[in-house]
């Protein structure tokens, strides 16, 4: 088993410098795992950062099983590729639908495996910066208290290390929110 994805200009890693356990990831999105990568020419020169997405190669919908890498190479990227040029979509620079040995441990994912067997890879340029929930939660929002200390001082205590009953709480006040705002906005249609 490799750590290792081999196309014919880039090899690609998992940067497991990168994230709160050192182990790359980013997060579980609807399609795909994500993981933050390393791709380095196949010279061995020039390494950047990239994003890998590993999808299933087979999903059921309907209880029909659709084959995820030959919709995404006849549909879904042909899309992105029109979008290229857009500043707001993210670039797709390769879809490796044969990982060779590669492997991943991945505790998110039923057998707790990735391999090439059952996922294909989309690499994408990585841009560093607030995903829309962390966006969401740590600016526009501002979702963080203040808890004093002693002496006068208090502790930042982000949404993270908020208690389950507190993020249950405050996702029922946002969630009050958005839908009396939604009202609003209907009723002055």
């Amino acid at each position: 088993m490799s750590k290792e994805i081999v196309s014919n200009t880039y090899k690609y890693i998992v940067d497991e410098s990168y994230g709160i356990n050192k182990d790359g990831f980013i997060a579980i999105g609807t399609e795909s795992i994500v993981y933050k990568g390393l791709k380095t020419r196949a010279s061995g020169v020039l390494q950047f950062s990239c994003v890998l997405k590993f999808k299933p190669k087979f999903q059921m919908i309907d209880g029909e099983k659709v084959n995820r890498l030959e919709r995404f190479k006849n549909e879904e990227w042909k899309v992105f590729e029109e979008l290229r040029e857009c500043r707001s979509v993210v670039r797709i620079d390769d879809v490796i639908d044969d990982l060779g040995d590669f492997s991943l441990p991945c505790e998110y994912i039923s057998g707790g495996v990735i391999t090439s067997e059952s996922y294909f890879c989309v690499i994408e340029e990585f841009i560093d910066g607030w995903n829309l929930d962390e966006f969401c939660r740590e600016e526009f929002w501002k979702l963080r208290k203040y808890e004093p200390i002693a002496n006068g001082l208090s502790k930042k205590v982000e949404y993270y290390e908020f208690s389950s009953e507190e993020k249950r709480q405050l996702h029922r006040t946002i969630t009050t929110i958005i839908n009396s705002n939604i009202k609003i906005k209907f009723s002055y249609l």
